[in-house]
């Protein structure tokens, strides 16, 4: 049964890579008990760059715990604890992941808040710095594991064990899977599909309309 198997947050803090200073909040970890998702994010947490993260579009970010049995074998890692991918809700019981089960625009119920998935994340540089792995970000998202962002439609508490349970899910929707292959992929079938879905939100639409597709 889909549930809530962490919730993560993280408060901004200073890094400097390559001589390079930034601010970011990507060191996300579980918290224990429940926390409010407010139309802005989770309480506690924080976004330092609002130009790529947070907004009332990108308020909270959802990914698939069964994806980390992937990336620890991909790296040959230790276990990954709920967090490392920069995620503020670690969902399990989506057996083939958010992407390939979930559509643009299902409204999810979430402990006792609700939230409407919007658009695909795009990994940055800065999943580089938490990873310790240059090129990780690359490599995370030609896996198309990569999780998807949400908007607050009804604020409430949220914790580890909650249920999560699609309440809408608009007739024809395109899967997440679908919008990543056409946003990032290069896929013309895909691109298709996806606008032809009527849900779909115009700057969704437009950004699919505006990637690359291959020469015939």
């Amino acid at each position: 049964m889909p549930h809530v198997v962490a919730v993560n947050v993280a408060r901004a803090r200073s890094f400097n890579v390559g001589g390079k200073r930034f601010r970011s909040a990507i060191l996300k970890a579980p918290i224990e008990g429940r926390t409010v998702l407010r139309q802005t994010g989770l309480e506690g947490d924080e976004q330092a760059d609002r130009r790529f993260h947070g907004g009332p579009e990108k308020a909270v970010y959802l990914y698939s715990s069964e994806h980390y049995a992937f990336w620890q074998r991909a790296l040959r890692s230790a276990p990954l604890p709920p967090g490392t991918l920069g995620e503020n809700l670690t969902i399990g019981g989506f057996e083939r992941g958010l992407e390939a089960e979930l559509h643009v625009g299902d409204v999810l119920r979430v402990g006792d808040a609700r939230v409407q998935l919007t658009t695909p994340r795009q990994p940055c540089w800065k999943l580089e710095t938490r990873m310790g792995l240059p090129g990780f970000a690359k490599s995370f998202l030609e896996s198309g594991r990569i999780g998807m962002y949400a908007r607050v439609v009804a604020e409430g508490l949220v914790g580890a064990g909650d249920p999560v349970d699609v309440v809408e899910r608009a007739p024809g929707a395109a899967t997440i899977a679908e919008l990543i292959r056409a946003l990032y992929f290069e896929d013309p079938g895909a691109a298709a599909r996806v606008l032809a879905d009527e849900s779909l939100d115009p700057c969704t639409a437009r950004r699919v309309g505006r990637a690359k597709r291959p020469r015939g």
